[in-house]
């Protein structure tokens, strides 16, 4: 009686899953195009090792890239200086070559996002035209 029960019970559950499947809704097959990435563009303020500021506008994920990038181009010029220096001092010469200074990466306006890379871009030219305007009215200043 057991045996006959467990085998019921069995063809039982295969009917019932056989059933789910012929019942199941059916899907479209995937894709074969990805979904096109929406790239939002941000504006950056980046020092280099020389001091230098300049502005950029860049696709966002490539700002931690961005960030790593003017690390990686500090710890260059770092080391290229210490060779220098080191250099210098053997052979008793005068080195008088300024220390690199460390660059970095800041976004501009944490809340402001650019759809296109051209509004970005303008967006950045702008900063950087006040920017200029700003060191030369200090530089007058200071030399009249």
């Amino acid at each position: 009686m057991r045996r006959l029960a467990m085998g019921s019970l069995a063809v039982a559950w295969v009917a019932m899953l056989s059933s789910a499947a012929w019942c199941a809704p059916t899907t479209k097959p995937p894709s074969t195009t990805p979904a096109p990435k929406v790239t939002n563009y941000i504006v950056v303020e980046i020092k280099n090792t020389t001091g230098d500021i300049a502005y950029e506008g860049i696709a966002f994920p490539t700002l931690k890239e961005r960030i790593k990038r003017a690390h990686d181009e500090f710890v260059t010029a770092e080391k290229a200086w210490d060779k220098a220096k080191a250099d210098a001092a053997k052979a008793g010469t005068k080195f008088d070559k300024p220390k690199p200074v460390e660059g970095y990466v800041h976004r501009i306006g944490e809340d402001t996002v650019y759809k296109t890379q051209a509004e970005a871009t303008e967006a950045a030219n702008k900063l950087k035209e006040a920017y200029e305007k700003k060191k030369a009215e200090e530089k007058a200043k200071a030399g009249g």
